[in-house]
Formats: structure tokens, sequence, C-alpha cells
């Protein structure tokens, strides 16, 4: 039983796709969330004591900039298109470049053929 969707097929190649900045506009976005983490991250190695609370809360830091960077990406991203039945009647060729949206969507042709 499979529980995905066309719908959760495009979220997935979304969201596991690496995203490079393509404009310049995202480039500053990505820079100044860079930049201001990075100076937060000296302010609070300059006056918050060692320890595992200061290392903590670094990480914690680091994991809002991951966040927020993936933010940015993910808003620029464009949606990946779903597959045609056209293409899936199709047989893959070796070294073919293939989508995971395809993979899934090959999957799900191949259950319901054995159904």
């Amino acid at each position: 039983m499979s529980f995905a969707t066309e719908e959760s097929a495009v979220e997935i190649a979304t969201r596991f796709t690496r995203h490079p900045a393509e404009t310049v506009e995202q480039q500053n976005a990505h820079e100044s969330v860079w930049t201001q983490c990075r100076a937060l991250a000296r302010f609070l190695d300059e006056y918050v004591p060692p320890g595992r609370h200061k290392a903590l809360a670094l990480t914690a830091l680091e994991e809002a900039m991951h966040w927020a960077n993936a933010a940015i990406a993910c808003a620029a991203a464009r949606p990946v298109p779903p597959v045609s039945e056209e293409r899936l009647a199709r047989p893959l060729m070796p070294g073919q470049k293939i989508t995971l949206a395809e993979i899934q969507a090959r999957a799900r042709a191949r259950r319901a053929a054995a159904e």
C-alpha cells in the first residue's frame, strides 16, 4: 500500500533537490541571512560563557540559519511538473536521467498493473 500522491511527489522533489540561487535577489537574501547569523554567533561567542548551553545556542542558531536559507531556496524553486502518461509508457534507456516524481509514478503504475 502506498500513501504517495502526485502532490507529495512534487513536494518531495522540490524539498530534496538543491536549489542554487538563480537571481541576485536570492543571492543577496542568502548572504544577508549568513551575515546576520554570523554576527549573532560572534556576539554569543563573546558574551556567553563556554559550556553546554553556549554550544546548544550556537547549534540552534546554525539550524535557524539552515531553515531560513531553505525557505529562500524553496520559495523560489520551480515546481516539478507531473509525469505524463506518454513518458511513463516509454522504456528507460541506460544512463537516462529520471526524476523522483517519475520513479514514484512508474512504481504506482507497476503496482496498479499488478493488481
